[in-house]
């Protein structure tokens, strides 16, 4: 195949899901390797920018495929699905990094504070580079809200703790319990060699709301409920919770609470009994150095454990402010929530929460007229006389999180916004001191999790570019020519292809929920790419103008118009004079008058890259090229 070099970077949108990717992952890359069931392929696409790529496998919020043109057909892409399909199969070992060769050390200390995705991630890429990394984490554990956040059935701690060992592999210190303001602060840091720092502590701290009640025994907030969750912390919740928001968070929590009425119903005092003998005798036979069956282990423990923290819980209630199509959680996430019978009350706010005898008994709300005002900004109305009670014995708060800053000290030279949040350079990522960089969460306030990922590895090149004195990257596009048929003849009547579930009351503990999808159907929905990253090329040197290429196409992209009847933008103008010179104008505004001439226009929206327009050419002036960006 030949190849060509070429700075393309401003036809990127063209390529909607990598478009929208927070690092670029060139999404439809892996998944029409995974089609075509080139599976190392696959991996190698989907690891170059990502060093969590098991774990997004299974919880990225997968703005690619939001922005999958196929969903302009049927339905989007399986994106964040075949990614996980490539994790699971191919045979590098996890935490290959493909095609990236680790640079000798070279002496300098870089300080990463927090152990989250923008620390870890950011730690990754300059331990690639050379430097020499230590992150520090307040918690006992690394991963920050990928450990501590999300529930371990919607990530298995094993995949997360092999990717972070992986990370460590590379010379990279993780530094446990230790706080910023507590055990060292910036000033220290400079003291111990340190060169700069990047601020990833995320946003742990939940946002308070005025609530009638919000003191009361019984009230938890959603972040250190998912602390204790995780870290196996016991809590006393009652029969009946509801949860206040709508969010990723607060479904989270909500189907945390159902795992655990989902054990008590299961498990009668007798099988309770059953089940903790059957584990004591698993753990016997491991000091008889007999093989124990590790699923049944983990299995008896969660039940176990679960019961015993969690216990009593009958009814599951999520309330919100919005409407359902408004809702800021995954649809699918909610859709699931529903299936284990949690009870969402949208278009209701939180009014107060009632209390007989210092006990909450209730929660009363009332019904919202509108969530945002005329200039769309966040600004609930209600109506009047709505108000109503839903009995309940605890309430947790899901609405929003903030960072911790009370460490900044005064000759730290870091400012804060009147958001609270620290004052930081858009593109860079540095704050107002010259050494410091901030990112992930703590600062934009909590985003998704390949946004963390993004800012980790932003941060890093700015870290590099600093210390380093090297120069900018030049991104460029490659051109590699392609097969003239490069989608299947029924890749339009593929439907998507869903992962199945454990059936809900399988539910319980840490049992992951979400299934990946079976070889076959990966390959099928491989298949469904429209390869956004195939583009058709003309040479307007060797066409004839015949017409052949509009005739054939099926979704009727193509269409000849006469030169002057094209919109004179910039772009236009730039075209012209690079097909036809400068002329009798070298203004910007070419003269189209001057020119005789018939241009095709190509509608990007609906070509499904059948390649018939080029088989169709007669001096094949047309080709199927494929696009990639590259650093030269």
């Amino acid at each position: 195949m030949k190849v060509e070099f070429h700075d393309f970077s401003s036809y990127s949108a063209l390529i909607k899901c990598r478009d929208a990717c927070p690092i670029s992952t060139g999404a439809g890359g892996y998944c029409c390797a995974v089609g075509n069931g080139e599976y190392e392929e696959a991996y190698n696409t989907a690891r170059a920018p990502n060093p969590f790529v098991y774990s997004l496998g299974r919880v990225c919020a997968h703005p690619c495929e939001n922005a999958c043109r196929r969903a302009l057909f049927d339905d989007a892409v399986s994106i964040r699905q075949l990614k996980r399909v490539a994790t699971e199969h191919h045979s590098k070992g996890l935490g290959h990094f493909p095609g990236k060769q680790q640079t000798p050390p070279n002496g300098k200390k870089v300080a990463i504070i927090g152990a989250g995705p923008a620390g870890l991630s950011c730690a990754h890429d300059l331990a690639l580079l050379g430097y020499t990394v230590t992150v520090f984490e307040k918690s006992p554990v690394p991963g920050g809200m990928l450990y501590l956040g999300i529930p371990a059935w919607r990530l298995p701690r094993d995949i997360l703790r092999m990717e972070i060992e992986a990370i460590k592999n590379l010379g990279v210190e993780i530094r446990l319990n230790s706080a910023i303001g507590k055990d060292f602060n910036l000033s220290t840091l400079w003291e111990e060699g340190y060169e700069t720092a990047f601020i990833a502590i995320g946003a742990h701290k939940s946002r308070d709301i005025p609530l009638e009640g919000i003191d009361l025994p019984g009230v938890y907030n959603a972040v250190e409920f998912l602390f204790d969750i995780n870290m196996g912390k016991p809590i006393t919740l009652g029969e009946r919770v509801v949860v206040i928001g709508g969010g990723s968070v607060a479904t989270d929590v909500a189907r945390c609470v159902f795992r655990s009425s989902q054990d008590v119903e299961k498990l009668t005092p007798d099988q309770m009994k059953s089940t903790i003998l059957k584990a004591a005798e698993v753990i016997q036979s491991m000091d008889t150095k007999k093989e124990p069956d590790q699923d049944e282990l983990t299995h008896a423990l969660d039940a176990t454990r679960e019961a015993k923290r969690l216990s009593g819980v009958k009814e599951i209630h999520m309330i919100c402010l919005e409407s359902r199509d408004e809702m800021p959680a995954d649809p699918e996430e909610v859709e699931e929530a529903e299936e284990e019978r949690i009870k969402i009350h949208t278009s209701r706010g939180p009014r107060r929460i009632v209390a007989e005898s210092g006990k909450i008994v209730g929660l009363e709300t009332i019904a919202v007229k509108s969530v945002f005002d005329d200039q769309g900004r966040f600004n609930p109305s209600f109506h009047e006389n709505s108000e109503s009670v839903l009995p309940v014995d605890s309430v947790i708060l899901a609405i929003g999180q903030q960072s911790d800053f009370s460490w900044i000290g005064q000759d730290d030279g870091i400012k804060l916004t009147a958001r609270g949040t620290l004052e930081v350079d858009p593109g860079t990522l540095k704050t107002t001191s010259d050494r410091v960089w901030v990112g992930g969460d703590a600062a934009f306030g909590p985003r998704l999790i390949v946004d963390a990922i993004s800012n980790g590895k932003t941060v890093a090149l700015e870290m590099h570019k600093y210390l380093s004195k090297a120069g900018k990257d030049s991104k460029m596009f490659k051109m590699t020519k392609q097969p003239n048929r490069v989608i299947s003849q029924d890749c339009l009547y593929i439907p998507r292809h869903k992962p199945d579930c454990i059936p809900v009351d399988d539910r319980v503990g840490k049992i992951e929920v979400e299934l990946t999808l079976s070889e076959s159907a990966g390959l099928r929905e491989g298949e469904r790419c429209l390869q956004c990253n195939v583009n058709t090329v003309f040479d307007s040197n060797t066409c004839l103008l015949c017409g052949g290429c509009a005739d054939v196409c099926p979704e009727s992209c193509l269409e000849l118009v006469d030169l002057d009847s094209l919109e004179k933008t910039e772009q236009v103008n730039k075209t012209l004079r690079a097909r036809f010179g400068d002329g009798q104008n070298s203004s910007s505004q070419y003269e189209f008058a001057s020119i005789k001439a018939t241009a095709i226009i190509k509608d990007e929206t609906f070509c499904v890259r059948c390649g018939l327009c080029a088989e169709r050419c007669p001096v094949d002036a047309i080709t199927m090229e494929k696009f990639d960006p590259v650093a030269i």
